[in-house]
């Protein structure tokens, strides 16, 4: 793993932007099929050079290849660090341009900027809303209803999910009832609209056309009586279900970074989360029974 790492690291340091893009991935793949560690740290440290990658100026591959991988890195650390806090502020503002910011976000294609919200989404969902205090919960409802007003649909699409993911978290939340309602009920009308400009759009690709119109009747119907759209995927002979909008994120972000290989890398990590819960499970039983025998030494003593 280390030597891998270090191999992919230094191609993505001194490479071309094609090598680095190849390397981002390489990284990104390498932490989801070996990454399931109590050691980390190579990991976060490869943080920094990517980080530095996402800039509006950078090749649209590249930045959505370090988008992916650094959001994945997030996911295998499993635990929402002052990194994890960088990598997310600063996805965030390849997102929204803020005055403080030198980021142009208006540089950035509609799909980078598509990408950059679902990495953000992504992370968001495996660290869980506890990250967030309410200000900020607030803050975000905002500048993601105001991407709902773009006209790029992968955008549109993007936004619509970060924001069902943010209202699901609330209903977790002890946020104020009536602001949390306030702002359910201006999402519904937006949604509302939306719906029928889309239904109204002759020249949209009707397969992104019909995936958008059904993500607003889903969000729609969320937020009206709190169901969360189940959905279901094969692998192998098992059926992966989903029941909540963080887990519907999750697989499809996974789904998206895989592609073909999804259902063979869920197999392999079936495979080797047993066998780590079997390890446990005997390490435990073994750590019992030297305790057991030395009490009892102890006793005939």
């Amino acid at each position: 793993f280390s030597t891998l790492l270090s191999l992919f690291l230094n191609s993505f340091k001194r490479g071309s932007a094609q090598e680095k893009s190849l390397a981002s991935s390489a990284i990104g793949l390498l932490a989801l099929t070996a990454g399931y560690c109590d050691d980390n740290r190579e990991l976060q440290d490869s943080l920094t050079p990517m980080l530095k990658a996402l800039d509006p100026g950078s090749p649209p591959s590249l930045v959505k290849n370090v988008l992916d991988s650094l959001a994945i890195i997030a996911f295998v650390g499993e635990e929402y660090t002052e990194d994890t806090k960088t990598v997310m502020d600063r996805i965030w503002q390849l997102i929204v341009h803020k005055p403080s910011s030198n980021v142009q976000v208006k540089k950035l294609s509609p799909d980078v900027i598509a990408s950059a919200i679902s990495a953000w989404s992504f992370i968001l969902t495996t660290m869980g809303g506890e990250i967030l205090d309410f200000n900020h919960w607030k803050e975000l409802v905002s500048g993601f209803s105001s991407l709902l007003e773009r006209t790029d649909p992968s955008i549109r699409m993007a936004s619509g999910e970060a924001l069902a993911a943010l209202f699901e978290i609330a209903a977790s939340r002890y946020f104020p009832d009536d602001v949390v309602e306030g702002l359910k009920g201006k999402m519904l009308d937006q949604m509302s609209t939306l719906s029928d400009i889309e239904r109204g759009d002759t020249h949209a690709e009707k397969k992104n056309l019909n995936q958008l119109i059904k993500l607003f009747s889903d969000i729609e119907n969320f937020l009206v009586d709190g169901e969360s759209p189940r959905t279901s995927t094969m692998v192998g002979k098992e059926r992966l279900v989903t029941d909540s909008w963080a887990s519907y994120i999750q697989l499809k972000f996974l789904k998206n970074v895989l592609d073909g290989g999804f259902e063979n890398h869920m197999q392999r990590m079936d495979r080797y989360l047993a066998e780590k819960t079997r390890s446990q499970y005997l390490k435990q039983n073994r750590k019992g029974a030297q305790m057991e025998r030395d009490s009892i030494l102890l006793e005939s003593g």
